[in-house]
């Protein structure tokens, strides 16, 4: 017991000084924040620096596991962020939802989140500088791009400066009290009844639709059930009956960040093209060879009808590299030869 209270005392010591040097930390954050002011810069936040930060420290981690220095650090910055000025960041919401765990994930607690119902609607708030940046779906491992935040992104004023790359683990909730064995009905959000369907159809559930994971676990009575996050569990007042329901494993979501300003260059980073090709033969096969020939590495082609164009398409591409980087630099060069039209989504750092 002497020996337990004495390694209690080392940890009280650790403790003071880490507090002490937060508090260091905020001193010095605050100072930037001045500094910035004097010279006239309104953007408190930067996302490639930020991201920087976070991979540096983690990296640095022996015992304790980088994801979860991660973590701490997203805090830290989010609470020094704070003293400069509260970000406004809106999301997909309502409240419980995984775009509601994104934005808590990337930006931290000390940020004003702004519920949106619609993605679209999302983008206008941003358009409209009710919000300085959003964070968004764009795509599902098992159920593919989202369709609204590319045609979103094709009109956007502004520039992709951050992604999220979010695992869905989704639970079983019901109201406190309840057993497994009473529940006769799932009420959930379409996506998620069909990415839980193998757990619905062993069970033998009826289901019913619902717009949000908010609205589903507002209506649930004692012979139901809905399907959403730990963080709706918590926030609504359920139990989770069960968790990982979901029919695969490893069913994440990538997140975008949109903000106003594009990123700098932080040596691990991704690019995202928007891209219109003339009708010749062999223009899309030209386009993608131009990235072999300069070894840039292909993370995903996309292609969207072109809204109002019969028949015409918009390419969404993502790779490897950075806009200013020589070699991206040459790739922009020559697509802009071969393409109608070109637009660089935005470089940001790569999750």
């Amino acid at each position: 017991m002497e020996n337990l209270e004495k390694e209690r005392k080392k940890i009280d010591a650790i403790d003071a000084k880490v507090v002490s040097l937060l508090d260091e930390r905020a001193k010095a954050a605050k100072e930037i924040g001045k500094k910035k002011s004097e010279a006239g810069k309104t953007e408190v936040i930067q996302t490639s620096r930020e991201r920087e930060v976070i991979r540096k420290v983690s990296s640095r981690a022996k015992l304790l596991p980088k994801g979860d220095v991660a973590s701490i650090y997203t805090q830290i910055i989010s609470a020094c962020r704070g003293l400069q000025k509260k970000v406004r960041v809106g999301y997909l919401g309502p409240e419980g939802t995984y775009s509601h765990i994104a934005a808590l994930s990337y930006f931290g607690q000390n940020t004003e989140l702004i519920s949106h119902r619609t993605i679209s609607s999302a983008f206008a708030s941003f358009e409209e500088g009710e919000v300085s940046l959003i964070i968004v779906p764009v795509e599902n491992s098992s159920g593919g791009s989202v369709g609204e935040t590319l045609d979103n992104l094709y009109r956007a004023n502004g520039y992709i400066v951050g992604e999220l790359v979010l695992p869905i683990r989704h639970c079983l909730l019901a109201k406190k009290g309840v057993a497994h064995s009473r529940v006769k009905t799932i009420i959930a959000h379409p996506n998620a009844l069909l990415q839980c369907s193998k757990f619905i159809e062993r069970n033998k559930f009826l289901t019913q639709d619902c717009a949000s994971t908010a609205s589903a676990c507002r209506k649930l009575d004692r012979q139901s059930a809905s399907i959403g996050s730990e963080l709706a569990a918590e926030l609504f007042s359920l139990e989770v009956l069960k968790r990982n329901i979901g029919d695969y494993e490893d069913n994440t979501t990538r997140f975008i960040i949109v903000g106003r300003s594009p990123c700098q260059k932080t040596g691990k980073d991704k690019t995202s093209l928007l891209f219109t090709l003339p009708h010749k033969p062999g223009t899309l096969y030209q386009t993608l060879g131009v990235f072999a020939k300069e070894k840039i590495n292909l993370l995903k082609v996309e292609s969207r009808p072109y809204k109002g164009r019969k028949w015409e398409y918009l390419f969404f591409v993502d790779f490897e590299g950075h806009e200013c980087e020589p070699k991206v630099e040459r790739v922009l060069k020559k697509i802009r030869r071969i393409s109608e039209s070109l637009r660089v989504l935005g470089s940001y750092p790569a999750e």
